[in-house]
């Protein structure tokens, strides 16, 4: 799809007027007031980590809300050079005595989550509180967000109590690491992108639990995702536009793993899911879930594995498995080089490429086409049998 990236809607932007302080964090982020009388943890395009983190806290925020999670609004902040030059607490450190004046111009900025004069932030809460938290839920519907933005770090979050009121609500932050912080790739591993406890996901007793996010995550369209990158001003990424179409083409092919990756911290050593039943652990698009006379317009079988063949190689690829079926074919039925295969039963191995089975089935799928190559053709058989007989 082509793009054009750069701030198309101006009610995102905001003026910053006022320095409150300098936040903690290795992206060295100030608070500022805004010109809409809102305060914002605000980072600039000099900080020490990347200038693409700017970009990758504006999507995956913007993401996120739309997956219906808490976090934080966000806007673009433009902090002029007065500012800057009158306020000599907006610096960044570069190590030992050594400072900058932060950049001005165009900024990220996240709405601080309440008002920081005068109500009270935790960043953190003991295991015994976080019972009190009123949507702890949301930290599994996070965990289906932050494996398909392959979030680096740690889930992040703050909670925030109302004076006098017995009751925390957690709000999602800091998203500067999704995408592989300045990379822009996605090494995946169990362990990302989760929060620092299991007790958050003690409750978790199979998929239904990632809903609705998951669910919207399988079915964005590429165009939504676009709508917001176009938001993002081009010196966040380096102006670098065609590095961004990469990316937003590969968040958008991914969409369809998260559901592996999940299960790949499930089987993990830290055992997040305890509480995991069987009965629930099913996609919601299988037939288990669907009425009796969906049931009966499908195959017998639950689970549908899919093989990609490779041009150069000539060989076959397993691409996903355990999918349901109306997923298997609205995503590859268009692909002529796929093969949509019914599986017997649903696959241990959460990696298509690790999984016995799909191994197997890759292998015998490359038997049948090398055959299929090298047999001669229905008219050159005939052509031969004929040069025979004379």
């Amino acid at each position: 799809m082509p793009s054009q990236i750069g701030p198309t809607n101006p009610t995102e932007c905001v003026s910053a007027v006022q320095h409150i302080r300098k936040m903690r964090g290795g992206a060295q982020a100030h608070l500022l007031r805004a010109s809409d009388n809102h305060y914002y943890v605000t980072k600039f395009r000099n900080n020490p980590q990347a200038v693409r983190i700017l970009a990758n806290e504006y999507l995956a925020s913007k993401l996120g809300t739309y997956l219906g999670l808490p976090m934080a609004e966000v806007a673009i902040v433009s902090v002029p050079e007065w500012l800057i030059a009158n306020s000599p607490e907006l610096k960044i450190d570069l190590g030992g005595y050594y400072s900058v004046p932060c950049a001005s111009g165009l900024q990220f900025g996240s709405r601080y989550v309440t008002d920081p004069l005068g109500a009270t932030v935790f960043d953190y809460l003991p295991e015994s509180m976080l019972k009190r938290v009123r949507n702890l839920k949301d930290f599994t519907r996070a965990l289906a967000f932050d494996k398909w933005t392959g979030n680096a770090d740690g889930r992040q979050a703050v909670f925030t109590k109302t004076a006098n009121k017995r009751f925390y609500h957690a709000v999602f932050i800091d998203h500067g690491y999704c995408f592989n912080a300045g990379e822009w790739d996605f090494p995946d591993s169990p362990l990302r992108g989760v929060y620092a406890r299991n007790h958050v996901y003690a409750d978790v007793r199979g998929w239904n639990d990632f809903e609705p996010a998951l669910s919207r995550i399988e079915d964005i369209d590429a165009a939504q995702i676009w709508n917001i990158a176009r938001e993002i001003p081009e010196e966040w990424c380096q102006s670098h536009a065609e590095g961004l179409e990469l990316l937003i083409d590969s968040l958008h092919q991914r969409r369809l793993t998260v559901r592996n990756l999940i299960s790949d911290f499930r089987n993990s050593s830290r055992n997040p899911f305890p509480n995991w039943t069987a009965q629930t652990s099913l996609p919601a698009n299988t037939t288990q879930n669907k009425p009796k006379e969906e049931k009966t317009k499908m195959t017998d079988q639950k689970f549908k594995a899919v093989f990609v063949l490779n041009s150069e190689t000539q060989s076959f690829k397993p691409t996903a498995h355990n999918l349901g079926a109306d997923l298997a074919m609205e995503q590859f039925s268009a692909d002529p080089n796929a093969r949509i295969i019914d599986q017997s039963e649903q696959h241990r191995n959460p990696d298509p490429l690790k999984c016995r089975a799909c191994k197997k089935q890759a292998e015998e799928l490359t038997k049948q086409n090398v055959e299929a190559s090298s047999a001669p053709e229905p008219q050159e058989e005939l052509a031969a049998q004929e040069s025979e007989s004379d």
